[in-house]
């Protein structure tokens, strides 16, 4: 039989079940009938000819599910049955069935919301170009405390360094580069980050309108700007009514130049705009003396792309032997200050990476916990279904046939509490990034991932399985 044909026949199955039964039984009843007619003629009663018949075959009943066992899509139908049967048996016992749906579906939701926030912060591939490539400097004292650097020390190493492809400058200071917007809206208060014009290449960003700013704007102090998505439908409602614009940053005009797309988010996820490092107010500081070192002028961050070939190591070790000459003795604001390279993404996600891994790890476990207690449930009220199942076996049923029909039960409860989980996951995703601190990256990408839910979903139907056998 070609698939087609047994396509054909299993929707006949389906749509055309009970006169598909009726032939079933006209068969089998002439059939029987056949059985006896010949054995009367052998010269039995007909009266015995009927009962040598029903021995012979096991009864009408039997004779049948047998046909049907042997049909084509007989295992569809199955199926069908077997669900059918389920869902009217939970129907029958709304408590445990509402106790083991929610009980799964609270905890599936809470690992489901975790995971699509670790998974979106932690495990998700930095949007950069290179990004392997892509570091962070920083100078470091004796206890290993990180600091930015002054500016004209972040100019020394640029000059000196061999390991690197490009530097690239940005600040993000909260007190420093915090602003307030005025001009069109009402006024609020934004957090910018001031960049060298070769951050955007750096990092192989290609705006989503207009451009970035370039190195003669920079040089000229040009109060240019480039916008996130956000503020962006903020303040002008499309990429297209952005570019050209005029934005007052501080009382100050700044035309807008291009927009970012929604997803950078670097180097702080608050971050508004984008603006040449030589328009920050605390631009022309210079460290004076009596300032002590102590966070009475600007330190500026420092982006690095090694160069190809180069490693890690190997760039940490050249910086070690060029940090004794970047000190500004005169003021001795950087003595005994080594100079320290760290991984883009180690830094990115040093401050989150241990919160949520316990976190993620504490849901798990309740979920953990929570497929132990539904399959206590399910052995409990197995208990109470013994009558039920001996009858079951006594009317023919097979152990297999039994233990099909129990696992659909669990696979209805586990579905029902699968479905509803990833529902609670979704308010739990939107919760979290309403509700988690601002330093969070790359946390508004989070979104309930299909896949997972379908794998936990998976994998409690087989610790249920496990228990139920």
């Amino acid at each position: 039989m070609s698939l087609t044909s047994r396509i054909r026949e299993v929707v006949r199955l389906l749509l055309h079940r009970n006169e598909k039964e009726a032939e079933l039984d006209s068969e089998i009843h002439a059939y029987f009938q056949t059985q006896v007619d010949r054995l009367i003629q052998r010269g039995m009663s007909p009266e015995g000819a009927r009962r040598l018949v029903r021995l012979k075959f096991e009864g009408s009943e039997q004779v049948k599910e047998k046909v049907r066992e042997v049909r084509t899509g007989a295992g569809i139908i199955s199926i069908v049955r077997d669900l059918k049967y389920a869902l009217r048996t939970l129907r029958k016992n709304r408590t445990f069935a509402a106790v083991a749906i929610l009980t799964l579906a609270l905890r599936i939701g809470a690992t489901t919301a975790i995971f699509s926030v670790v998974y979106a912060v932690l495990l998700q591939p930095l949007p950069y170009r290179n990004v392997n490539r892509l570091v962070l400097l920083f100078q470091s004292g004796r206890d290993d405390a990180r600091q930015p650097f002054l500016f004209s020390d972040l100019q020394s190493l640029k000059s000196q360094s061999r390991s690197f492809s490009d530097i690239a400058t940005y600040y993000k200071d909260t007190g420093f580069s915090r602003v307030t917007l005025t001009g069109g809206n009402e006024p609020s208060s934004a957090q910018g980050g001031y960049v060298s014009s070769n951050f955007f290449p750096i990092l192989g960003l290609a705006p989503s309108g207009g451009r970035v700013f370039t190195a003669d704007e920079e040089s000229r102090g040009e109060r240019v700007v480039v916008l996130s998505h956000k503020l962006c439908v903020q303040r002008f409602g499309s990429v297209l009514n952005a570019v050209g614009k005029e934005l007052e940053i501080d009382g100050s005009r700044f035309q807008v130049v291009g927009i970012i797309p929604a997803a950078f988010q670097f180097p702080a996820r608050d971050v508004a705009f984008w603006a040449p490092i030589t328009t920050n107010r605390y631009w022309l500081d210079r460290p004076t003396t009596g300032t002590n070192g102590r966070g009475f002028y600007a330190r500026w961050n420092a982006l690095g792309q090694l160069k190809p070939g180069i490693t890690e190591k190997q760039a940490q070790t050249e910086l070690s032997i060029l940090a004794p000459r970047i000190d500004e003795s005169d003021l001795g604001l950087n003595r005994e200050l080594g100079l320290t390279v760290v991984p883009l993404r180690a830094e990115v996600d040093r401050n989150t990476q241990l919160a949520l891994s316990i976190l993620l790890a504490a849901v798990s476990f309740l979920l953990l916990i929570a497929c132990a207690n539904a399959a206590h449930l399910m052995l409990a009220r197995g208990a109470d279904r013994e009558q039920e199942i001996a009858v079951r076996f006594s009317l023919g049923a097979s152990r297999r046939d039994v233990l099909r029909q129990l696992l659909t039960e669990s696979i209805v409860v586990s579905f029902c509490a699968g479905l509803f989980g990833v529902l609670l996951a979704m308010a739990g995703v939107r919760a979290l990034i309403a509700f988690a601190p601002a330093d969070v990256p790359r946390l508004e990408q989070a979104t309930v991932i299909g896949s997972y839910s379908t794998l936990r979903v998976i994998s409690e139907l087989e610790f249920l399985e496990h228990h139920f056998s």
